[in-house]
């Protein structure tokens, strides 16, 4: 199973900001892998499980450091 995200920011360095902490703050997991990449002012996410209750579980835990990612960007 797999999901594509894509996010959009502001600006090229806030992409790459939001990819490096969301880098630091990757965890190899058993059921569920993540790739990123920051192209221009888009960080592009590609999250691979092995099935739907981890590719669920992964969506929710890297989305929910975006959104602590973009409001701290934005104070």
């Amino acid at each position: 199973m797999e999901a594509s995200i894509n996010l959009n920011f502001k600006s090229p360095k806030d992409a790459k900001a939001a990819l490096k902490v969301i880098e630091s703050e990757k965890i190899e997991r058993s059921r569920s892998k993540i790739e990123l990449r920051a192209e221009g002012a888009n960080l592009a996410m590609r999250i691979t499980a092995s099935d739907l209750p981890a590719l669920r579980a992964a969506i929710n835990t890297y989305l929910r450091l975006a959104s602590v990612i973009t409001t701290g960007l934005e104070a």
